[in-house]
């Protein structure tokens, strides 16, 4: 019973939280961002550095939208997973190539194609696929890991307007 209790909660909070407006559409995805890295730290104790393009500001709002949830669930995932103590994000604007979104963290590591099954990556992977792009993962020299989403059409509606 305790665990059906906690499975429907989960479920009404997902509810709940997808009845509001994303922090990216009412903030700004820059501002969001650094909302998002502020609350990491204190939450987890990691230090999260936030590097945005100004140019990405020029990103369709849904676009914004899914390039600030996929880089949520990437911090997400690193203070669940990986015993990390920094991450950095960064948001580029890249001419004639849309945004692109990384997420680099100093923890364990790991491997894609070993990642417990859940919605975290499939959604991360739908978020990047909505805007054309794909994900990919990187292990940095030092450690840890890196997920890059590319976004090539998050500027295609704004250049429409």
């Amino acid at each position: 019973m305790q665990e059906l209790v906690q499975a429907v909660q989960h479920d009404l909070r997902g509810v709940v939280r997808a009845l509001r407006p994303s922090p990216a559409a009412e903030f700004g995805l820059a501002e969001a961002l650094r909302m998002l890295a502020d609350g990491a730290p204190r939450h987890a104790g990691i230090a999260v550095t936030v590097h945005c393009d100004p140019g990405a500001a020029d990103a369709d709002p849904e676009a914004a939208d899914d390039i600030y949830y996929f880089i949520s669930e990437a911090v997400h995932n690193t203070v669940k997973h990986a015993a990390a103590v920094s991450i950095t994000v960064e948001i580029s604007r890249v001419p004639g190539s849309g945004i692109t979104a990384t997420v680099t963290d100093d923890g364990v590591g790991f491997t894609p194609s070993e990642a417990p099954v859940g919605y975290g990556l499939p959604s991360m992977r739908y978020r990047a696929s909505r805007w054309g792009g794909t994900i990919s993962f990187a292990r940095p020299t030092r450690g840890g890991t890196q997920i890059r989403a590319d976004f090539p059409l998050a500027l295609a509606k704004m250049a429409t307007r």
